[in-house]
């Protein structure tokens, strides 16, 4: 049943999302007075949104990720990456304004392409480390927070794979805090290799903000990497066991400790 509605349901809410979009672009920039890369962004967050109510008919959705004033902006967020669905996931965030920091191969897909590219999200194979660094800087600039991926690539399995450096080096070198962003069940829902939905709970948590300031010495990134990783991986160890006890998620530590069910 998902999946019959599912399929209809994108193709008719992206065909009107290429329509008003030119709409919803003036709304942003002539009247709310945002530039047009963070209009292009908040319209991308508005689409992944309203997809992720409509997920919610079907299966129980819980996201964890507190108010907007939770969040220190701009922040570099990080997340686990079980399933291309985190990419729709990221709208249960309060905040709109975030680029994402991604490979090259996604800029090449029609209709997704023109909108990342016109949100400047970052392509990673574009840039040399000076070009990607003083970009992200400039979007630091404007207000506009960082999505990375720090594993690199999906883990369907729930597992956390490596990760990878750049995030920490880039909050130790900026300042910036660094927000961890769990995603459980996204990779039961829709695993590595396949294109159906699987009817799964799924839980989006936002962890409170981690310092650069704590953790000084020229290998400071790396002491936050791995730090960043066990509270991530804790916490979706907390989420694991409250289902299998077939309890609500509580987590007291997430961000702003306020849970919103949708």
């Amino acid at each position: 049943m998902l999946n019959i509605a599912h399929v209809p349901f994108l193709l008719i809410w992206t065909g009107i999302a290429i329509v008003f979009t030119p709409f919803a672009f003036i709304l942003y920039k002539i009247i709310m007075k945002r530039t047009s890369p963070s209009a292009i962004r908040s319209i991308v967050w508005f689409y992944a949104r309203v997809w992720i109510h409509f997920i919610s008919l079907f299966m129980p959705i819980e996201r964890k990720t507190g108010k907007w004033d939770d969040y220190p902006q701009p922040c570099i967020i990080v997340g686990n990456h079980q399933s291309m669905t985190d990419l729709y996931f990221m709208a249960s965030l309060p905040i709109h304004d975030v680029a994402f920091v991604v490979r090259g191969w996604p800029f090449r897909i029609p209709f997704f392409g023109f909108y990342m590219r016109n949100a400047q999200y970052v392509d990673v194979e574009q840039y040399t480390p000076e070009g990607m660094f003083e970009h992200i800087q400039n979007l630091f600039r404007q207000k506009t927070s960082i999505m990375f991926f720090p594993e690199g690539t999906r883990h369907s399995d729930g597992h956390f794979g490596r990760f990878h450096s750049g995030a920490f080096r880039l909050s130790c070198q900026t300042g910036r805090p660094v927000v961890p962003l769990c995603f459980y069940n996204t990779g039961k829902m829709l695993p590595k290799g396949t294109t159906w939905l699987r009817i799964t709970p799924v839980t989006v948590v936002a962890l409170p903000p981690v310092y650069p300031h704590n953790f000084s010495g020229e290998l400071g990134h790396i002491a936050m990497r791995k730090h960043v990783k066990l509270l991530m991986e804790k916490a979706i160890l907390d989420i694991q066991q409250q289902y299998k006890n077939s309890e609500r998620v509580t987590l007291p530590y997430c961000i702003g400790a306020n849970t919103t069910r949708l």
